[in-house]
């Protein structure tokens, strides 16, 4: 299910779907499953994860409690939270994108530019149709 997902996803968003990828992760780690009968989040932390709109809506219907724990609404505490999330988001991409970087230049150190010629005789590596992780050489026969 999550590949099939996965795949509307990047079909859907093309070149962004990388940046929009923490929605779709979230979607699916609090949205209930068939096969277990619980959310993700449920399994995870034995509890429901209250959404921003649910904090809000709380914090309307009731005395915000959070405001005399924490000397700031719950609202405003969430809204903060989801800034420092987004910021440690921001930093894990650039981390991420460095470490990439890195592993490119150190696998590439010893790559070497080959240029082909016609009638050169070459092996090619095919993937097979049945299996993704199942690849042959094919080439002179």
């Amino acid at each position: 299910m999550i590949s099939r997902m996965l795949k509307k996803f990047i079909h859907d968003y093309g070149s962004n779907w990388d940046k929009l990828l923490p929605y779709l992760l979230f979607a699916i780690r609090t949205g209930k499953n068939e096969g277990r009968g619980h959310r993700p989040d449920e399994l995870v932390f034995s509890r429901h994860l209250r959404m921003e709109l649910e904090v809000q809506r709380d914090s309307w219907e009731n005395n915000d409690n959070a405001e005399k724990t924490l000397k700031i609404s719950a609202v405003d505490f969430v809204r903060k939270l989801q800034q420092r999330v987004k910021t440690a988001l921001e930093a894990a991409s650039v981390n991420t994108s460095l470490a990439h970087e890195k592993a490119k230049q150190y696998y590439d150190r010893k790559c070497k530019n080959r240029q082909l010629t016609e009638n050169e005789l070459v092996l090619i590596l095919e993937p097979t149709s049945g299996k993704k992780l199942l690849v042959t050489w094919t080439g002179p026969a």
